[in-house]
């Protein structure tokens, strides 16, 4: 069960030499990653007192996850439909004798940038935030590991293209 910090205030009443210290607390039941308690635990020690309801740690981790699907879904589409155009061989980086005589194994090849795609959009749908979770952790960590195969084997590129996104993207749903 996670819950995020709403309303963070303290009371303090000081008559003479008894004390008494009051602390309210509002929380609001959603998924929310163990560092944002740090963090709550932090301000409170600095005396922030009230903390506003924000969702923008979420829609960080959000947006970087969608950002790698789409551009995976973008790869999809380069591999399987536009190989052979001049734009993506340009891209990639191909003669149009090899597009051709590889147009096959890149549809293949895109098809599993598809399946990376829609393993994060399904991480990023699903109904419970927690199982969502796990789901992007794990087809994040494919497209990782899939940008350190191609960089060791293809282009080193790849690694800062497909890969650096990716890292982001990991490591903000880890961790915000």
């Amino acid at each position: 069960m996670s819950y995020y910090l709403t309303h963070f205030s303290k009371l303090e009443e000081n008559h003479e030499k008894n004390s008494i210290t009051i602390y309210t607390i509002k929380l609001q039941k959603i998924n929310l990653k163990f560092p944002v308690y740090m963090l709550i635990y932090i301000l409170s020690m600095l005396g922030v007192h009230y903390i506003v309801e924000s969702r923008v740690f979420l829609l960080i981790g959000t947006i970087f996850v969608a950002l790698v699907a789409v551009e995976h879904f973008y790869i999809m589409i380069m591999e399987m439909f536009m190989w052979t155009r001049p734009r993506t061989m340009k891209t990639f980086g191909t003669t149009p004798e090899f597009a051709n005589s590889t147009k096959a194994l890149a549809a293949n090849q895109g098809l599993y940038n598809g399946f990376l795609a829609a393993g994060l959009i399904w991480g990023l749908l699903y109904p419970d935030s927690s199982v969502g979770l796990h789901i992007q952790i794990f087809f994040l960590a494919c497209v990782i590991i899939a940008a350190l195969y191609g960089g060791a084997t293809s282009s080193r590129s790849i690694i800062i293209k497909q890969g650096l996104p990716a890292i982001i993207a990991l490591l903000l749903v880890l961790f915000l």
